[in-house]
């Protein structure tokens, strides 16, 4: 099973309970991992809510951290 590190946390998991998704919100700066590249190519934005989930995650990453 793979672990993260703080700061980063897991916000998704695999059904085998491994994070597939995790986050950072670290000094002046923001970072997201997601592990299947995939959702982002042209096939991939179509299926499920990924299009919506990759305009989510850009404006998350845009905004000034705290």
């Amino acid at each position: 099973m793979l672990t993260f590190l703080p700061p980063a946390l897991p916000a998704a998991w695999d059904q085998k309970g491994n994070p597939v998704i995790a986050f950072c919100e670290c000094d002046a700066g923001r970072v997201l991992v997601v592990a299947d590249s995939t959702i982002w190519d042209k096939r991939g934005l179509i299926l499920a809510n990924n299009q919506q989930f990759a305009e989510n995650v850009f404006q998350w990453l845009a905004r000034l951290s705290p």
